[in-house]
């Protein structure tokens, strides 16, 4: 599999344990009940900075997953061709996830909704309760978390940190494969071929959120770089595996050349990333063939 040339060069636009001591100071800041809007990308690493957040913050998190407010998949909104937009807003009970952030400002109990992510359906009911204390504070977390709706649900903007997590769309694909492979049981086929689309919506439903960010957090370091090539060769070869025909494995290659051409010419990361080496030869990724 011949795919463009890949240099190990990550530069974050800032240094991560500054902006952690930072979003760590503005929390202290915030008044009784307060709520923290955490959004970003797929595979930026949101999960990583909640973690990092439950560690490092002296108050309670309490964590509002708006994963669990997505409609059935029969609600869905689709695209022009006619699938499922997995990446449209519009997918998610806005309403309801403001009406009950609202209602957890007021002290107010309320139960959460459930999406089975195995056979895409959504319940109103799960049985699971959230209640937010006076020395509380809960994090609404997702990719659409930075939506106006959302936000509109505190009016009192002293209470509220919004951060939108980034990282290199090289990366986030690194990290959405395994994630997704590992834990979800979607295949690698379905990941690299939806790729492009994703980054696509990106581009035009979740990068203008991040001008609404008090603070951006560059999940990773420079030293990332070093195994990007190493990685990419190593899913290659375990997605190819995977297949059971050379006509499969002739798209899977074709959707993955698709997958980091897209990824190398995305410009929804600012930093220093990704760069190509203009009289590098086109690298033979892990003996992989058509």
């Amino acid at each position: 599999l011949e795919l463009l040339p890949l240099t190990n060069v990550l530069s974050p636009k800032k240094d991560s344990t500054e902006t952690k001591q930072e979003i760590i100071e503005r929390e202290e800041q915030l008044p009784g009940r307060s709520v923290i809007f955490k959004a970003g990308p797929s595979g930026a690493g949101k999960t990583t900075l909640l973690d990092l957040l439950q560690r490092s913050i002296k108050r309670e998190i309490i964590v509002f997953p708006l994963d669990k407010y997505f409609k059935s998949m029969s609600e869905r909104p689709r695209t022009k061709s006619g699938e499922i937009d997995f990446d449209d807003p519009q997918g998610l009970n806005l309403s309801q996830a403001k009406d009950d952030i609202e209602k957890l400002l007021r002290g107010e109990r309320i139960e959460l909704p459930e999406f089975d992510m195995s056979t895409g359906q959504g319940f109103p009911q799960s049985g699971n309760y959230l209640e937010l204390k006076e020395n509380q504070v809960l994090v609404v977390d997702g990719i659409h978390a930075l939506d106006e709706e959302l936000l509109a649900s505190v009016n009192d903007h002293r209470k509220t940190l919004k951060i939108y997590v980034d990282a290199p769309p090289i990366l986030r694909l690194i990290r959405r494969l395994k994630r997704d492979v590992g834990e979800r049981q979607l295949s690698y086929a379905w990941n690299i071929r939806y790729w492009p689309i994703v980054l696509l919506n990106e581009r035009q439903r979740i990068l203008a959120t991040k001008e609404r960010a008090d603070i951006i957090f560059d999940n990773f370091q420079a030293e990332d770089g070093q195994t990007i090539q190493h990685e990419i060769e190593d899913l290659v070869n375990k997605s190819v595996r995977a297949e059971n025909s050379p006509a499969e494995i002739n798209a899977l290659l074709d959707s993955w050349r698709t997958a980091i051409r897209e990824t190398l010419a995305s410009t929804s990361y600012e930093g220093d990333w990704g760069k190509q080496d203009k009289a590098a030869p086109e690298k033979s990724f892990g003996g992989a063939r058509p």
